[in-house]
């Protein structure tokens, strides 16, 4: 979500705006002004929804789950996966004629087996397994499955989170992708960042993070505004005004009034 000033139409950011009072101050033109999180426009572009993501939304709980979501061969780690499965599988063929024909040890051949299923396996996980997004009034996850992944689940709290944003990766900005790649984060009262998941494609990456955002100003408009509060209460953002400029200290003080 995002706030805009409305004498300037400039978006105020997070760090200028007191969830708690339901006041920001403009960095712009240093307008003082009350917001309604409802009129909040989300910063998040129109997509239609990608026809391999599914989607369970029940209550407070939204479940999303999607293939790959960009062409395996455009993804560098399919590509690499096949190619070394390949080496390996060759090696271990010829490591094991060789071993045969002169009575050497198994044991470099058996290497050679057990890396070659491990890349196998690798692209199994690619191709088989899903990414699942959950998210519930506390917390986001982002796992990977059916197949077990040497990878953890991915959580973050929603505790201070005051909107879902994405963005291309600078690694994909870089490298100039052919499929550019974008990163998919929450962003804290404070200004920080969480980052939820990265490498989707722009579809997925603005589908996901205009649904999770979406969901999580439901859950701020109906249920729990306090979780905030210790991110930015008055005292903080008076603090924080004042650091930024000495002529906004009248305006600092107007928040509490």
């Amino acid at each position: 979500m995002q706030v805009v000033c409305p004498e300037c139409g400039e978006q105020v950011p997070a760090e200028n705006i007191n969830i708690q009072q339901m006041v920001a101050v403009c960095p712009t033109c240093n307008a003082v002004f009350k917001f309604d999180l409802s009129q909040i426009k989300a910063d998040h572009r129109k997509v239609k929804r990608p026809h391999q993501l599914t989607i369970h939304n029940e209550g407070d709980y939204l479940h999303m789950a999607f293939f790959t979501n960009f062409r395996l061969d455009k993804s560098e780690s399919f590509i690499r996966s096949i190619a070394l499965s390949i080496a390996f599988a060759f090696s271990t063929f010829a490591t094991g004629m060789t071993a045969m024909e002169d009575n050497l040890s198994m044991a470099i051949p058996a290497l050679f087996a057990v890396l070659t299923l491990s890349m196998v396996y690798a692209v199994a996980l690619i191709v088989y397994n899903k990414t699942h997004i959950e998210m519930d009034d506390d917390v986001i996850r982002v796992s990977r499955r059916p197949l077990p992944d040497l990878s953890q689940a991915h959580e973050v709290s929603l505790f201070g989170v005051v909107a879902i944003r994405c963005a291309e990766t600078k690694i994909s900005k870089k490298n100039d992708y052919d499929t550019p790649r974008y990163r998919v984060w929450a962003e804290m009262a404070d200004g920080s960042k969480k980052t939820i998941i990265t490498d989707l494609t722009e579809d997925y990456a603005y589908y996901v993070a205009r649904l999770l955002d979406e969901q999580l100003n439901d859950g701020l408009t109906s249920v729990d505004l306090s979780r905030l509060a210790d991110e930015q209460n008055a005292n903080q953002y008076v603090e924080h005004v004042e650091q930024k400029s000495a002529n906004r200290q009248d305006m600092s003080v107007l928040l509490h009034t």
